[in-house]
C-alpha cells in the first residue's frame, strides 16, 4: 500500500509599504511633500468620482512608495508593544523544537515549550495592560485617561491629516468640520427614513406567543465539552 501526501508549497512572499516610517516626523514631512507636488503638478482635474479616487489613491502609494519604500523578504523577528527578553526566548525555544519535531524528532518537547511560550506571552501582556490600568487610574494623575485617549486618536489618526469622506454629491471632504457634517447627514437619513413596502405581502403568521423554551442542562454540557480547552476561560 502507498501512501500519497500533498507537497506542501512555498509561501510566496507579498511585499509590503513600509508605512510604519511615516511616525518619524522625517518621513512624515517627506511623504508630505510628495503629496504637494503630486497635487502641484496635476495636469487636469479628474472627471467622476471613481477617476477621482483612482488619482488620489495611485498618489499616495507611488508617494509611499517613494518616501518609505518596501519589505524585502519576511519579517524574521515580530517584536510588540509587550515583548520582552523572556517571551524572545521562549519563541525562540519553540521555533528550534518545531524544526526538530518537523524532521522526525519527538513531540513532546514541541508540545511542552508551546504552552511555556503562551504563558510568557499571557504575562508579559498582563505586566503591560497592568501598567496602563495603575496609569490611568492613578489619582495623582487624572489626566493619564484623557492622555490614552489623546494616542489612541492620533494612532488612528490619517498619515497626512484629518481623514477625507466622500459626501453625496460626490466630493470630497478634507476639513475636520466639513466631515462630520456629513456623518451627521449620513446618519440623519440612515436613521429616519421609513423603509416603504407593500403592506398587503406581508405575512399573516400569528406571532409567537408564551416565555422562550428553558435551556437544559444536558445541552450547555454537550456544547462545553464540544469547547476547545481554554476556550470556555
Amino acid at each position: 500500500m502507498s501512501i500519497r501526501r500533498d507537497p506542501v508549497r512555498k509561501k510566496v512572499y507579498i511585499p509590503k509599504r513600509k508605512v510604519w516610517l511615516l511616525k518619524e516626523s522625517e518621513y512624515k514631512v517627506s511623504y508630505y511633500r510628495e503629496i504637494q507636488e503630486l497635487v502641484r503638478n496635476r495636469v487636469a482635474r479628474p472627471e467622476g468620482v471613481s477617476s477621482h479616487w483612482d488619482f488620489l489613491e495611485g498618489g499616495l502609494l507611488a508617494a509611499a512608495d517613494k518616501v518609505c519604500g518596501k519589505t524585502k523578504g519576511p519579517p524574521r523577528n515580530k517584536i510588540s508593544w509587550w515583548w520582552n527578553d523572556a517571551v524572545d526566548l521562549a519563541i525562540r525555544e519553540k521555533r528550534g523544537l518545531y524544526k526538530e519535531h518537523k524532521k522526525g524528532g519527538p513531540r513532546e518537547p514541541y508540545h511542552a515549550a508551546k504552552r511555556k511560550a503562551k504563558k510568557e506571552v499571557y504575562l508579559a501582556k498582563k505586566v503591560i495592560q497592568d501598567l496602563v490600568i495603575d496609569q490611568v487610574s492613578d489619582a495623582e494623575n487624572p489626566n493619564g485617561i484623557f492622555n490614552l485617549a489623546r494616542r489612541i486618536k492620533e494612532d488612528g489618526r490619517d498619515i497626512v491629516g484629518e481623514r477625507c469622506f466622500r459626501k453625496d454629491d460626490g466630493t470630497i471632504a478634507y476639513v475636520d468640520k466639513e466631515i462630520r457634517d456629513a456623518w451627521k447627514v449620513h446618519y440623519d437619513r440612515l436613521l429616519n427614513v421609513e423603509f416603504e413596502w407593500d403592506r398587503e405581502q406581508l405575512s399573516t403568521e400569528n406571532p409567537v406567543l408564551g416565555p422562550p423554551p428553558m435551556i437544559a442542562t444536558d445541552v450547555v454540557s454537550s456544547a462545553i465539552n464540544k469547547m476547545k480547552d481554554g476556550k470556555a476561560a
